[in-house]
């Protein structure tokens, strides 16, 4: 299966380095720009299924999408991104007032529970269950979705535990195309909104 990976377009807590997960955040002006270029670059291919997840942000891209080629649009919980509980909204400048030390927090981000919420290592062990059940399947298929569910989807894709897989830096509104068979899989590319903003691509071919 190809595995066309979506994350979704600038937030305003993006912008302000905030944690969001399950909540939702409005587009900045930018990412209102590059929402319109990602519909209209991702509307030029075609896909045997369009999946989204169910927060506005990533679920927009997706329906707009679906409109454009007027296809069935999924929404599927498993493409949510990670619950941050009570850290919603928390910028990482703002980690003391919650008695949270930063650097021992990345230096122990997978083994860390975001209060009332959730953590890295079952998140992906979520994920993986899904691409497990996908793997060997034919086709071409879009997903709209976040960072988070990227970096923990596109390791399991490849076959590597989350702590083993730093993966490539996904930007907002950039797209990772990923394949998968039933014994492996490997991340075919990374396509940067910015090319598709200043004109260098204007028509998606996946298999190139």
């Amino acid at each position: 299966m190809r595995f066309i990976l979506v994350r979704h377009p600038q937030t305003v807590a993006n912008f302000e380095n905030r944690l969001v997960g399950v909540t939702n955040s409005p587009y900045t002006e930018h990412g209102h720009k590059q929402a319109q270029a990602l519909i209209d670059f991702l509307s030029t291919a075609e896909y045997d299924a369009i999946y989204a997840s169910p927060i506005l942000r990533s679920k927009y891209i997706g329906e707009e999408v679906g409109k454009k080629l007027q296809q069935d649009v999924h929404i599927m919980p498993w493409l949510g991104e990670i619950n941050f509980g009570d850290m919603e909204g928390v910028a990482f400048d703002e980690f003391e007032k919650l008695n949270v030390d930063l650097e021992e927090y990345k230096k122990n981000i997978f083994d860390f529970r975001y209060p009332n919420g959730e953590m890295w290592l079952e998140f992906y062990a979520d994920r993986k269950r899904y691409i497990d059940e996908m793997r060997g399947q034919e086709g071409t298929c879009l997903f709209t979705t976040h960072g988070g569910t990227i970096w923990a989807l596109s390791a399991a894709i490849v076959g590597k535990e989350l702590q083993e897989h730093r993966g490539p830096i996904m930007s907002n509104a950039s797209i990772l195309i990923a394949e998968c068979n039933k014994d492996d899989g490997e991340i075919l590319k990374v396509i940067d909104i910015d090319d598709v903003m200043n004109g260098k691509l204007t028509h998606f071919n996946y298999w190139e």
